[in-house]
């Protein structure tokens, strides 16, 4: 029962030990690096769910929408397709207008909305499990487990309903990823890892959970320390298993499944999960003595903050120090990241996930080919069925607005830009923020300038066409800045339109975008939810002109996208607050609520160039030290270390800004959350 739920207080005592310094850690085991580099790979995640529909039912869902798929690839239209399927369900369908994340079979979902299908079930004396998964044989594999038995199989450790109970008693009575499956590939593998939990974090062992079924070994550890550090936090296991490639879990029975016409854009590889702790050194140091991993990114006190809310998150992994071909990059399992974050503040989602859920898995990300098919299909799938996914709601600013220092750029004189960015508000081209309209076209913008008059008349003249591509970039300007013409302008038109976060490293890009909640019951309440993700590696040429291979985890994990996740859940949970007050009649709340929504999306206007300005530090201080590294002479080296030295100055620079930016908003944001408590 001490454990069932953190209080604030305790989170944030907790997380402020280690507040604003780089996570330090002992040496790690020889022992355990030759585990973790040569052979661990991502096997499987477990939910544990309060309810599962029958096998069949799902089936016949899989059979409804494979069909659906086949109409589709036919090259109907989204009204043709209602239609159909209206037809294929004899008229019993949901309406898409209606469509709420609230209440969703998870396992629904995944069928609707990203065209996976049920591939492995188990059915016990006490519990009932389906393993869903997309067409990639070695990919994600998800297990959804519940305490409703009845079943014929043998019982086995990991699928007993007991498990179930001590997840709920653990995580206030809520559904949620309860297990991260590693898988070991070495034979003996596992009593490496067993002998380094015995060593170093005995506790950690689940009593009973090591076995040997249908050739596979398994060894379960509780994966958090309970805050004080007194005892394992019981409520998440790491589950290790050795055996063949590929091969599922003792008792999951194999059954047949036919994918979707369009099977081969929705392949997914487990990239990597996140936690939310009270401590993330805890969690750290014990991957470091059992599995020898080390951080690879620290982002610590300060940088990532919405309004009130701050975070500290560390990215830990394995050092496989795998080089790719763009293909393998794909499709790899070995290389293994597990973000970690922890709160230091009491509001925001990870203050609020660890208060009422406990310490648990926040989201599990996922690699596919192609990021931006792979949501349009899913945004495409719940407007024609009303089932599937939503995902987060991402304010257009993020992406880009016409400024006149874009209008400076086309050739213009401040004044002249000054007219034209107002006649573009008058006509509705851009909104008083300088947000361009998605659907702009070029005769739009011509028609705009037109209205120019008076001195700025010539200048616009002059320069109307590198106006008119200023003007058209806004939608995407921010993007811009950072890749250029690495995109066409459809794929950047494409990348907004589908709410698709982007960042970049290097020469690396990262596309990523993140789900409404799964498991959800409330608004109010905190859920996992998932992330999925693209990563497209720079080609780099080696010294014989071919291409060098790709590093796993290019692209990084989104520096820029912390901040923009913290943003847009905030307003999303403050965009749902407002309906609620309109609802109910309450105006002042609602007032409110508008006015933290306007809060959250400024804060992000003004720091997107700061997190630009990091981003580019960052790259430019890689790249000098890398030419240290290739330089011939002494004097070389010298001045691009210290160039390097320069960059990492001005990259901290900007972060100190960044800081200092977060804590204005957290005060503002701090008094306004009081004001809505009297309101409310």
């Amino acid at each position: 029962a001490a454990q069932a739920m953190y209080r604030v207080t305790t989170l944030v005592r907790h997380a402020r030990v280690a507040r604003g310094a780089p996570v330090q850690l002992r040496m790690m085991s020889s022992t355990a690096v030759e585990v973790a580099n040569s052979s661990l790979c991502f096997h499987h995640m477990q939910f544990f769910v309060h309810e599962l529909a029958p096998v069949k039912e799902y089936k016949e869902m899989e059979r409804r929408t494979t069909l659906l798929s086949r109409e589709l690839a036919g090259g109907i239209s989204e009204e043709q397709a209602r239609a159909k399927w209206k037809e294929i369900c004899n008229g019993e369908t949901k309406d898409p207008a209606g469509f709420t994340s609230l209440g969703q079979d998870p396992v629904r979902q995944l069928i609707f909305g990203m065209g996976w299908r049920i591939t492995g079930v188990h059915e016990g004396p006490d519990s009932r499990s389906v393993m869903v998964q997309s067409a990639a044989s070695a990919g994600c594999r998800v297990i959804f487990t519940s305490a409703q038995g009845g079943g014929s199989d043998p019982s086995f450790p990991h699928f007993a309903a007991a498990n179930v109970s001590r997840f709920f008693g653990c995580h206030g009575g809520k559904a949620g990823c309860g297990v991260l499956g590693f898988g070991i590939q070495e034979e003996g593998g596992l009593a490496k890892v067993a002998a380094r939990y015995k060593e170093k974090h005995p506790q950690l062992l689940v009593p009973g959970s090591d076995q040997k079924a249908s050739g596979q070994m398994l060894q379960d550890a509780y994966a958090y320390y309970l805050p004080d550090e007194s005892g394992p936090d019981v409520g998440t296991v790491m589950r290790f298993v050795e055996g063949p490639p590929g091969s599922t879990l003792p008792g999951m029975r194999e059954v047949e499944a036919e994918f979707p016409a369009d099977k081969d854009e929705l392949v997914a590889y487990s990239d990597h999960w996140v936690s939310n702790v009270v401590s993330r050194t805890s969690f750290l140091q014990t991957l470091e003595d059992v599995l020898g991993f080390t951080p690879k990114v620290d982002f610590n006190a300060g940088v990532v903050g919405a309004g009130d809310a701050v975070i500290e998150s560390t990215v830990s992994g394995n050092s496989t120090n795998l080089k790719l071909s763009e293909a393998e990059a794909l499709v790899n399992q070995n290389q293994i990241y597990l973000p970690i974050n922890n709160a230091l503040s009491p509001v925001g989602h990870v203050a609020w996930y660890v208060e009422q859920l406990g310490q648990g898995v926040q989201h599990l990300a996922n690699r596919v080919p192609n990021l931006i098919n792979f949501v349009a299909r899913t945004n495409k799938w719940r407007r024609i069925t009303g089932e599937g996914f939503t995902f987060l709601n991402i304010p257009r600013s993020y992406y880009g607005r016409l400024t006149t220092k874009l209008l400076v750029n086309a050739g213009l004189s401040d004044g002249a830009a000054a007219d034209v960015l107002n006649a573009m508000i008058d006509a509705g081209v851009s909104d008083h923020l300088g947000v361009v309209r998605l659907d702009v076209s070029t005769a739009d913008v011509e028609q705009a300038l037109s209205k120019v008059s008076g001195a700025s008349e010539s200048e616009v003249a002059a320069n109307q066409d590198a106006v008119v591509v200023a003007v058209r970039r806004g939608v995407y300007s921010n993007m811009y800045a950072l890749l250029g013409d690495q995109l066409s302008e459809q794929e950047y038109l494409d990348t907004v339109a589908n709410q698709v976060l982007v960042d970049v490293q290097e020469k690396d890009v990262l596309f990523q975008i993140f789900t409404s909640n799964v498991l959800q019951a409330k608004a109010s309440e905190e859920a996992p939810f998932f992330e999925f993700i693209q990563r497209k590696c720079g080609e780099a040429r080696l010294a014989d002109g071919t291409f060098a291979p790709m590093r796993a985890g290019c692209g990084g994990f989104g520096i820029r996208n912390f901040l923009t996740l913290f943003l847009s859940i905030e307003v999303s949970q403050a965009m749902v607050q407002l309906q609620a007050a309109s609802a109910a009649g309450n105006h002042k709340r609602a007032d409110i609520a508008r006015e933290q929504i306007a809060l959250y999306e400024e804060q992000l206007e003004r720091s997107n160039p700061v997190l630009t300005a990091i981003s580019e530090a960052m790259t430019a201080e890689a790249d000098w030290l890398e030419a240290a590294t290739r330089a011939v002479s002494e004097a070389e080296k010298s001045t691009a270390a210290a160039k390097a030295e320069e960059c990492r100055q001005e990259k901290e620079s900007w972060k100190d800004q960044l800081v200092t930016m977060g804590e204005f908003y957290k005060s503002k944001t701090t008094e306004i959350r009081a004001r809505a408590a009297a309101a409310a």
